[in-house]
């Protein structure tokens, strides 16, 4: 008798063969349409390509965010740019600002009238997929907010195909009603990408043109074979109980120094699976890795303030021109407001080589 995982390996054959023997593949990209899966593109709303070069750009400059996505549980790689009224990444909104009463004017038109739909923004993120790292690709699902515009920023990468699942679809019957059996298939390695087929639709997505589709929609990202794939997602109308209660902390740190020779910047610092700052150690202090970190600002000036999208368990470092660790932080539930002091000159490490606590940053 077939394990269960060896069953649903099975069944991802089986439907690929049968893809080649029925000549179900669809390089034309003609098997659905997009109003039969509920989808609509905007054309007319499109970003200007330099605007998302830029966007790029910037996200690039700011870091990405690598705590476990609640999809997949792989590092999300993103950067929330606007969160329930509150910009957290002021140079990315600052270019999609201008767009956004068009999208709205767009959702009120098609969407409008009723009472459970407000076509109100509450959240916009930008995620990055990179070819042989682990956010890659996405696992199929559909969101839990109302609506999604999704805006591909870039161009010149391998794979990385957004994908529908038609809900008339063998697949889309599975996902609804025998999950653990269509899993294997929405895993963005099995994805075949290379063209549509029954299962599976992926319309040409033209940098800066948005699509927009609802919570019923299934969809994911196959697998980035190579390059690097940048897309922007705003979501509206999410449930009252994420946007009441569901909002990640917002840090925010202040340079309380009083000299400034110093060039100091902020990092994010990645976590072991323990849960501790990766760095590298230097005598009995400690260096930034910039193989495991990002950037926050290479400025952190005396009597500067800088806001930064968090989660619980994030470590934050401030660190002088050479990489030298002068004070970390870990968010924690509660307060998460944090300082930096003339006093703060160096960040020992314990016997172990992780870091040693911090009561005053540690909230």
């Amino acid at each position: 008798m077939l394990s269960p995982n060896a069953r649903a390996l099975l069944s991802i054959i089986v439907v690929n063969l049968h893809h080649v023997l029925a000549n179900d593949c669809d390089p034309k990209h003609s098997n659905v349409t997009l109003e039969e899966l509920g989808l609509e593109r905007i054309d007319a709303y499109a970003i200007p390509t330099q605007a998302c070069a830029e966007m790029v750009r910037m996200a690039d400059k700011h870091g990405w965010d690598m705590s476990a996505d609640s999809v997949d549980s792989e590092p999300v790689m993103d950067i929330n740019v606007f969160n329930h009224g509150e910009v957290l990444n002021r140079a990315v909104y600052e270019l999609l600002k201008p767009h956004l009463p068009r999208f709205k004017a767009l959702l009120d038109e098609r969407f409008g009238g009723q009472e459970s739909v407000k076509n109100s923004l509450d959240w916009v993120f930008l995620r990055k997929y990179v070819g042989g790292m682990q956010r890659d690709g996405l696992l199929a699902h559909h969101d839990e907010n109302l609506h999604t515009i999704n805006v591909p920023l870039n161009e010149g990468y391998e794979g990385g195909m957004l994908y529908f699942i038609p809900p008339s679809s063998q697949l889309g019957s599975w996902v609804n009603t025998e999950y653990q059996r269509a899993l294997p298939m929405i895993q963005s390695d099995n994805v075949p990408d290379l063209c549509n087929s029954s299962n599976y639709f992926m319309p040409h997505m033209q940098v800066g043109v948005a699509t927009i589709y609802d919570r019923t929609i299934w969809h994911g990202v196959s697998r980035v074979r190579a390059g690097a794939r940048y897309t922007l997602s705003l979501f509206y109308d999410e449930p009252s109980r994420i946007r009441e209660g569901g909002l990640d902390p917002r840090v925010l740190f202040t340079n309380k120094q009083q000299r400034s020779e110093r060039l100091i910047s902020l990092h994010w610092v990645h976590t072991n699976a323990a849960g501790k700052p990766q760095v590298l150690q230097r005598g009995r202090g400690a260096v930034i890795d910039p193989t495991k970190s990002a950037v926050i600002t290479d400025s952190f000036a005396p009597g500067q303030e800088v806001r930064e999208g968090s989660h619980i368990g994030h470590w934050f470092a401030a660190a002088d021109e050479d990489g030298r660790i002068l004070k970390t932080w870990k968010v924690t539930r509660g307060a998460h407001k944090f300082e930096l002091h003339d006093s703060d000159d160096g960040h020992a490490l314990g016997p172990d080589g992780i870091l040693t606590s911090d009561p005053k940053g540690e909230l």
